[in-house]
């Protein structure tokens, strides 16, 4: 190992992470309220005696921007993760030997604070250092409320780096790849108030019927798709059913029918081509009724994907393979999340590394902080390495 980047690991401090990590964690930031949590972390930027600017085009879910500013010319590598958390109460947080409890914990407050751990560290040898570290804190993330708009917009503005990382995902693998995703929702509609079925006429459209033709061809469709194509790191696209609502009492013709699922798709796809093929295969079954159906497809992200060669790449699995004295393998990240934002719209080589996401918006969340620290160690060297800080 280089003998600055192993001079500076030598000085990382697990327990300042536990302890930011703590506080992050005693101040609610739910979707949409993430105002003072934003302000504790612009607060501890600034006080890293980083340039940092705070973007309030969203009052109750700010972002901030900060920047390690190099001595000599170079890329810039940015640190991006959400403070937002699900609307879901947890216990107050503690902490429990290794193990800290919280709302949080692990999505991504936990990560946040390694990432101002690794801050501080870079922050020391910005002499060294060719380009700049880039940290993007941010809201309005987690469903169905947040929908990445404070980070879209972020985004548009040219506030991005030239590679970014998402500190949230797996610690034991990179995630290079994922599949977009969307939530359907199918609606079917009778001609008027439900009727006894004794006063349904024979043409009178029963949309429990309908829906079971739509809900048959759905079915179709995901088995077509567990039989295509195996893609690379995230295998078959998929679609799920995961509800079909309809009627209200045994012997009423029932006056709608809804049918809600995901489907998911190949980093290759967009949106607008999964939209098309709904309509597509809606149309077959809408030929044999006058019932309307009506479809509403909403987009959470498309997929994405780096290359396995990147220059981002390299410099994390030789940070692991440093640092943990293993090959860190690469994957596909398996939820959906703001890699694609960072990918689609904004053109940059984006991956995920974190620190584990097996309890995120689980009751109880915890984090390990053993497993932060080694987040921290494996960014610092990857930073290190990207942005050419040797002895």
């Amino acid at each position: 190992m280089d003998k600055l980047i192993a001079a500076l690991l030598s000085q990382l401090d697990a327990e300042e992470i536990a302890r930011r990590a703590c506080e992050l964690l005693a101040i609610p930031s739910p979707t949409g309220d993430s105002a003072a949590v934003t302000d504790y972390y612009a607060d501890r930027l600034t006080e890293l005696g980083l340039e940092v600017h705070r973007d309030e085009e969203f009052a109750g879910s700010p972002s901030v921007i900060a920047y390690v500013n190099g001595a000599h010319p170079g890329p810039t590598l940015e640190l991006a993760g959400h403070l937002d958390v699900i609307p879901v109460a947890q216990e107050p947080p503690y902490r429990a030997g290794d193990l800290l409890y919280g709302r949080g914990a692990c999505d991504m407050k936990g990560p946040m604070a390694a990432v101002l751990e690794v801050t501080r560290l870079l922050a020391g040898v910005r002499q060294h250092m060719h380009g700049r570290l880039m940290v993007c804190a941010y809201g309005l993330h987690e469903a169905p409320l947040g929908r990445g708009q404070s980070l879209l917009r972020l985004i548009a503005r040219g506030n991005i780096g030239d590679a970014v990382i998402c500190v949230e995902g797996p610690d034991d693998a990179l995630a290079i790849t994922g599949r977009g995703m969307c939530t359907y929702e199918i609606s079917i509609a009778g001609p008027g108030d439900p009727v006894h079925e004794l006063q349904a006429t024979a043409d009178t459209p029963h949309p429990l019927l309908i829906g079971l033709d739509v809900a048959a061809m759905l079915r179709d469709w995901a088995t077509e798709l567990r039989a295509g194509p195996t893609l690379p790191y995230v295998g078959t696209e998929s679609l799920f059913i995961g509800q079909f609502e309809s009627g209200d009492f045994y012997n009423r013709v029932p006056g709608h029918c809804r049918i809600v699922g995901t489907r998911r798709y190949a980093p290759g796809r967009r949106f607008d081509e999964v939209l098309a093929e709904f309509e597509q295969r809606l149309e077959a079954i809408r030929r044999t009724t006058a019932t309307p159906i009506r479809l509403t497809l909403t987009k959470t992200r498309d997929g994405f994907r780096t290359a396995e060669d990147d220059r981002l790449v390299q410099a994390l699995q030789a940070a692991y393979q440093e640092t943990v004295g293993a090959a860190l393998p690469l994957a596909a990240f398996a939820a959906v999340g703001d890699a694609s934002l960072f990918a689609n719209e904004g053109g940059r080589p984006a991956v995920y590394f974190g620190c584990g996401l097996e309890r995120a918006h689980a009751t109880p969340e915890y984090v390990s902080l053993a497993r932060l620290a080694r987040q921290a160690r494996v960014l610092t060297a990857a930073a290190a390495r990207y942005l050419g800080i040797t002895a």
